[in-house]
């Protein structure tokens, strides 16, 4: 008998037993353990694959302890969320509220508002309030096992990773945010596209350049360039640079904002830009620049898009710190800031831009590498 008919014939018992009771517990009871069932069943297929290594043996008394331990890890993999499918169940059986459960999807593809912040489980390290807890269940909804390789040089974006429904009408057509007439920004380094994803996402403003076709996010040395003078073009962000460490990191804890790092790149070598979770230490020079930052927070790099613990940015002819990424020739700190009621969330730097092709229709995509703009995707060394 095959897991299938085993897991179909059990369902039909508990849908059954269910629908008799007249309590949503004994409905949601019997949820939790047909996924149990299955994890156990699954389970069980996976330990007799791998042999009697993971067995424990094949002595006498293996096969007790094989049953013993598949109750065991069933349980344990139950209990830490398993598969996810007891609040489908529960919606099937009828229980009242469970179209509410928390575990529904969320619609990125949705214009952003400010929010509350999403209920989930925090994406990485220690849970924090407010403003950077909704850049943390932002993380744990874009690092999947799918979506994060795509942030890579060599991943290849799609409208589930930049999902900006942003658009404006030109003479020419109309222009939507660039996703496949860039070629999903193959062989190109995506630390702004992630970044600036991310804070919109989580329902921040974001700056939006034009492209030759259709809108995108400013490269890192046009973002740090432009952040030199204290002040952003349209006040997408405010420009924290010169704040301590401590004021930036309790303001963190409180809830009470969020920040992004920019860095410009030099001789040759393109910029870099992250998302701050917490901040450990700050450098500054007698001039007041940034000369090292060390911070928890989210990158795209060479292999994709993770969280990083005590990364360390130095500025150029600064050494030493954990996970560098030194030769920056400037750093700058960025606070996020939410939209006015109302207001859109993406704000375009500039009206000249050119209309889509590929993203405006559903016809057939062929090599656009004229129109991949090098100043969309980043360039450069790895970081």
């Amino acid at each position: 008998m095959t897991v299938g008919s085993v897991a179909a014939a059990q369902l039909a018992q508990l849908q059954q037993r269910a629908q008799a009771s007249s309590g949503d517990e004994q409905a949601r009871e019997a949820a939790k353990q047909f996924e149990a069932l299955l994890v156990r069943k699954l389970w069980q297929i996976m330990r007799k694959t791998a042999g009697d290594a993971m067995a424990g043996g094949a002595g006498p008394g293996a096969g007790m302890y094989g049953h013993m331990m598949d109750e065991a890890m069933a349980s344990h993999l139950t209990e830490a969320g398993g598969l996810g499918l007891a609040p489908q169940l529960e919606r099937a059986f009828g229980v009242r509220g469970a179209e509410a459960s928390s575990t529904a999807p969320v619609d990125f593809d949705a214009p952003r508002t400010p929010r509350a912040p999403l209920e989930l489980g925090p994406a990485t390290g220690q849970r924090v309030a407010g403003a950077t807890r909704r850049l943390q269940a932002t993380a744990q909804q874009m690092l999947t096992p799918v979506s994060a390789p795509r942030w890579g040089r060599e991943g290849r974006l799609t409208r589930t990773e930049l999902a900006s429904d942003f658009q404006t009408q030109t003479p020419a057509g109309i222009a939507r945010f660039n996703v496949r007439d860039a070629a999903g920004f193959q062989g190109r380094y995506k630390c702004n596209l992630f970044a600036f994803e991310m804070v919109r996402r989580a329902g921040f403003q974001v700056p939006l350049m034009p492209r030759t076709r259709g809108w995108g996010y400013p490269h890192p040395d046009a973002v740090t360039a432009d952040a030199m003078d204290g002040r952003l073009r349209r006040d997408w962000g405010r420009v924290a640079t010169g704040e301590s460490a401590e004021a930036i990191d309790a303001a963190i804890r409180g809830g009470e904002r969020a920040f992004l790092l920019t860095g410009a790149g030099r001789d040759g070598h393109a910029g870099h830009m992250a998302v701050v979770e917490r901040v450990h230490s700050i450098r500054y020079d007698a001039e007041g620049r940034v000369e090292q930052v060390v911070f928890d927070g989210w990158e795209a790099r060479v292999g994709g898009a993770r969280h990083l613990e005590r990364r360390t940015w130095n500025r150029y002819g600064r050494r030493g710190g954990h996970d560098v990424r030194g030769g920056l020739a400037r750093i700058e700190i960025i606070e996020l800031l939410a939209p006015r009621e109302g207001a859109p969330g993406e704000l375009p730097l500039s009206a000249r831009v050119g209309p889509s092709v590929h993203d405006a229709e559903n016809i057939g995509e062929t090599t656009i590498a004229s129109v991949t703009n090098s100043s969309q995707g980043s360039s450069g060394i790895d970081r």
